[in-house]
């Protein structure tokens, strides 16, 4: 069961809710006005740089979440055929699909192509496999990995040693002859979790932009992906800087999508006692 409820700074409105004889639980009960509140900082984001938020949509892909992200985002981000399924049926036809992941099928590739908007590829594997099929429908990138590793748990650290997420400069350097950066219309990177400091994102992106000068990408879109939690008291400007620079540099449109930045307070799982049993 999804429960919504809209919580203006009253708790007790909360515990009610949880402590209801009468609900039905397991429930998964999230607080509108708390992402609300979170989906307002993203929409003020957009207003002062003209980026372009995309709502990560593997952090929770719940009906009622989803609609009431929609109005805040240009979009949805995905990680599988699924999740793009999902968000072909809730978004309009102005807002974009966005997919990246580190194993693509070849017996969902064309559904894939058809479904999503923006298609970043993750290996130099991949782009040799499924590259020229995708600008006829739709916009390629590339996922790079800028090995700068901000995350201390290594198993959620996305350029820790041996990733597979992304390509390195390195990759990209001994692939030169078969990448070919007239049809790269994009970049996304990925390389944070749970972190609300900026300046570890300008600084990600200070070390993207001087590896890639040498190829002299024409680059219509850089998504800066998510892992990065922020609300009305993050210091955002560091992510502003980083917006504007990009658009100045390259005259691209920014992406950022984040994920548990907007759902990772939201909500609670809520569950009662059944039985007890001494031993």
């Amino acid at each position: 069961r999804i429960i919504s409820f809209c919580n203006k700074n009253n708790n007790s409105m909360k515990d009610s809710i949880f402590h209801k004889h009468d609900l039905i639980t397991p429930a998964y009960v999230y607080d509108e006005a708390n992402m609300v509140n979170v989906l307002e900082s993203l929409a003020s984001v957009k207003e002062r740089t003209d980026c372009l938020p995309l709502y990560s949509i593997k952090s929770a892909s719940i009906l009622g979440l989803l609609e009431l992200i929609k109005p805040y985002v240009s979009g949805f981000s995905c990680s599988s055929i699924y999740e793009a399924r999902l968000a072909k049926e809730i978004l309009n036809e102005e807002q974009t699909i966005h997919i990246t992941t580190p194993g693509y099928r070849e017996d969902e590739w064309q559904a894939i192509i058809d479904l999503c908007d923006f298609i970043s590829l993750n290996s130099v594997s991949q782009w040799q496999r499924y590259a020229k099929e995708i600008n006829t429908q739709s916009s390629c990138g590339i996922r790079i990995n800028p090995e700068l590793s901000f995350v201390k748990d290594e198993r959620y650290d996305p350029c820790r040693p041996d990733s597979k997420l992304g390509m390195t400069f390195e990759q990209i350097a001994n692939a030169k002859e078969v990448l070919n950066w007239e049809l790269i219309q994009g970049i996304q990177i990925h390389n944070n979790c749970e972190s609300n400091r900026f300046e570890e994102l300008k600084q990600s992106i200070g070390k993207v932009t001087v590896s890639l000068d040498e190829y002299k990408p024409k680059l219509k879109w850089i998504n800066l992906g998510g892992g990065y939690l922020f609300d009305s008291e993050t210091n955002i400007k560091p992510l502003e800087d980083t917006i504007l620079y990009l658009q100045d540099k390259f005259g691209v449109d920014v992406y950022i999508e984040p994920g548990k930045g907007v759902t990772g307070q939201a909500g609670s799982l809520v569950a009662r006692v059944i039985d007890l049993i001494e031993t």
